[in-house]
This record gives C-alpha cells, sequence and structure tokens, in this order.
C-alpha cells in the first residue's frame, strides 16, 4: 500500500497534464454542491434504514446534525489544490505487477471526478491502522510541499469523513432497494462506516 502511497504524485502529476481535449465533462465534481447533495442523499436514505432494519444506524442518527455541521463547515474551499483524480482508489482497484511494483494499473474510473488528491488518499486508506496511516501521510506529504502538515492533516480528515458518510448511504441503499446478498459481511461493513463517520466528526470538531 505504501508503495501505491508513493506513486500518487505520479499518478496525479499525470492527471494535471492531461491534454485539455481529452477531458470528459461527464466528470464528477466534487465540490459544495456534492457535499450539499451528499448530506441530504445520506439522511433520507440511513433514517429509512434505521427505521426498516432496526440497527444501531437509529442511534447514529441522533447525532446526525453534528456530523453534518462538522462536515459543512470543514469543507476544503474550491479550488484548495484542486484538480483531477480517481474518486475510487481502493486497494482492490490497483494492480501491481508481481516482482515489479513500480509497474501498476489504477482500473475503475467511474468515480473519476475534479476533487482534491487527498481524496484518493482517503479512499487508499480506508480502515488502516494509525500507524500505517501516519506512515502514508508521511509519503504522501513529503511529496506535496504546497501546504502545511496541519493543512494536509484537516484535508485527509475531512476526506476520510466524506466517503465514510458516503460508503454508508451507498450500502444502506443497496441493502434496502436491491435485496442485494453479497458474499461478504454488508451489514457489518456499513456498521464500521458509520463508526467511522463518529471517528472523523469527533477529530474535526
Amino acid at each position: 500500500m505504501l508503495v501505491v502511497v508513493n506513486a500518487l504524485a505520479s499518478v496525479h502529476a499525470a492527471l494535471r497534464n492531461q491534454p485539455a481535449k481529452e477531458r470528459s465533462s461527464t466528470w464528477l465534481n466534487y465540490n459544495h454542491s456534492t457535499t450539499e447533495e451528499l448530506e441530504e442523499y445520506a439522511e433520507r436514505v440511513l433514517r429509512r434504514y434505521a427505521v426498516e432494519r432496526d440497527t444501531s444506524a437509529g442511534e447514529f442518527m441522533e447525532k446526525w446534525a453534528d456530523v453534518c455541521r462538522v462536515h459543512r463547515n470543514s469543507t476544503p474551499q474550491p479550488g484548495e489544490s484542486n484538480q483531477l483524480v480517481h474518486g475510487d482508489l481502493n486497494i482492490t482497484n490497483v494492480h501491481v505487477k508481481p516482482g515489479a511494483p513500480e509497474q501498476m494499473k489504477l482500473v475503475d474510473w467511474e468515480w473519476a471526478g475534479w476533487g482534491l488528491p487527498h481524496l484518493d488518499l482517503a479512499c487508499l486508506l480506508k480502515r488502516t491502522d494509525e500507524i500505517l496511516e501516519q506512515r502514508a501521510m508521511n509519503i504522501f506529504t513529503g511529496n506535496d510541499p504546497s501546504l502545511p502538515l496541519d493543512e494536509h492533516w484537516r484535508i485527509y480528515r475531512w476526506c476520510q469523513l466524506d466517503r465514510a458518510i458516503l460508503d454508508a448511504s451507498f450500502l444502506a441503499a443497496q441493502v434496502l432497494d436491491q435485496g442485494y446478498q453479497p458474499h461478504w459481511d454488508m451489514a457489518g461493513f456499513l456498521e464500521g462506516s458509520l463508526a467511522e463517520v463518529l471517528r472523523r466528526t469527533r477529530e474535526l470538531s
């Protein structure tokens, strides 16, 4: 994973240098409008999930107003290192050649859009321990001295909060609307996402 973190600087540089004529107008925009839309969507889905599934999501929703306040008030400003990002850079979307870690391919670009490079780091480091997170941030910030260290951390934590809200609402919608029965513990992952939302909210507070 740390090899991938180190490669992010090159990946983002390549995306910044992409010719304008090849840039799709259909790419997502991770901006203030998206933040508000995500909150509205998440509240609607998670409240329904709490009622129909009778889970700890009900207790979570009691803290939802605080989550939204922190999420919205901490949103990075427009243009704050904004660029083209992968958008869903979890480790399963990174293919590394055995024995040649410098050769890797990124797949599944449907979430690509304009946002902060920290978003890709946040996706990559979901559910990692604090030691690995610290090591990864040391690499990431060392490759990007354009911002002070505390600003890198602030933006990264916000991206983690944003992604956790998205994960929780996306999983809840799958359970409610599709009756999806995966081969993995979706309910457990959803509960973990809710806990991650609260954790990042406390950090940003």
